[in-house]
């Protein structure tokens, strides 16, 4: 029995590209907030510290805390806004196990998860990697 063959877009080589050019820098933390309250999803990333576990990202009630980014988007921080015309505050959600009992906004739910506000201090973000471009290249042969 001879076998199907099955329709074919092609490959990447058949999709024109755009050629590589320089991203003007275009993220502030204005930028991030209105990005989240417009609908996006997307990571913020920090800058590392002097170690693997130096703090370095978000502050939770004047604690600040140690990670590589953080998830921000309506369905994962549903406030946030600018305090100060330059840090962000954002309600998000963690296990209530890893952060202070005084920081919660209300008991935990069924599954052990707090609403919490954290502040993020515009010097943590890494502005060089949230503003870098996601364009791939392919070798012209």
């Amino acid at each position: 029995m001879a076998r199907k063959r099955r329709r074919s877009l092609g490959s990447l080589r058949d999709v024109p590209i755009p050629p590589n050019i320089d991203r003007p820098e275009m993220w502030d933390t204005a930028a991030v907030v209105r990005a989240v309250q417009d609908g996006f999803t997307f990571l913020i990333p920090f800058v590392w510290g002097e170690s693997m576990f130096d703090p370095n990202a978000y502050w939770i009630k004047g604690i600040q805390v140690s990670a590589t980014g953080l998830t921000v988007g309506p369905d994962h921080t549903p406030e946030i806004q600018l305090i100060d015309n330059d840090w962000i505050r954002a309600k998000t959600f963690f296990r209530s196990t890893m952060v202070p009992k005084e920081a919660w906004l209300d008991n935990p739910n069924q599954y052990g998860v707090v609403p919490v506000y954290l502040e993020i201090d515009p010097d943590t973000i890494d502005w060089n990697l949230l503003n870098r471009g996601h364009q791939f290249t392919v070798r012209n042969e």
